[in-house]
């Protein structure tokens, strides 16, 4: 706090300040003490002063932290490290609890997926496909990590238990990949098609052209002749 009138010193009005930490006196200029309610002699006492006793909200271990006076409330949950943070979000902003939850279900690249975070094949967000758990239910056991689910129409959110079928991960990218290299081939037959009536196209014109050119060369010929 200032505990004295301002007087002008060599660099303009000055005041002599108490630390709210140590109490050491310390000279501050006039203008800057006027601005703040606290004084300090340093910023290891500002520090210092302002480091309160929290808990870890996951492990209760005692923890100093340093926090502004203005954001004491800003602050509600406090932890120990990064560690303990994640588990602690983990357990009460997830599922249900987390402000985004939109019931569970969501579709990625078509596929529809349920929240099962129990499920030992689950995503690092805790989803796992629809189609998958339909299967298990029916054969009433986990499928393998090299097992895959088919959906025989195509239809990727057709779960029905009669549009699915169990492959392994090799047979079931070498179904798709001649589904795609079929698609391929019929792409490329109709490019070379496209490319065949271009050049037919190109022919037909340049035989027009040249057909113009002549009857343009005939008639100037006659009236010349006229002439």
């Amino acid at each position: 706090m200032i505990i004295s009138d301002k007087y002008k010193s060599s660099n303009g009005y000055a005041v002599i300040c108490e630390c709210d930490y140590c109490g050491i006196y310390k000279k501050r200029s006039y203008a800057g003490a006027i601005k703040q309610k606290t004084h300090f002699c340093g910023r290891e006492h500002y520090i210092k002063f302002h480091r309160l006793d929290y808990f870890c909200y996951e492990c209760g271990k005692k923890i100093l932290r340093y926090i502004k006076p203005g954001e004491i409330k800003k602050y509600e949950h406090h932890f120990c490290d990064k560690k303990c943070k994640g588990i602690w979000w983990s357990k009460n902003f997830c599922g249900v609890n987390h402000p985004l939850y939109k019931g569970g279900i969501y579709k990625h690249h078509g596929y529809v997926c349920i929240l099962k975070h129990d499920h030992p094949y689950c995503n690092s967000y805790g989803y796992v496909n629809r189609s998958r758990l339909v299967m298990e239910k029916f054969l009433d056991r986990l499928l393998e990590p090299n097992e895959e689910v088919h959906h025989i129409n195509g239809i990727k959110d057709d779960d029905s238990i009669e549009n699915l079928r169990v492959m392994i991960k090799r047979e079931h990218s070498r179904l798709h990949g001649k589904k795609r290299f079929g698609v391929y081939l019929e792409n490329q037959k109709l490019k070379e098609e496209i490319e065949k009536l271009e050049r037919i196209n190109k022919i037909f014109y340049e035989a027009i052209k040249t057909e113009y050119i002549e009857l343009e060369l005939r008639k100037n010929n006659k009236r010349e002749f006229l002439i």
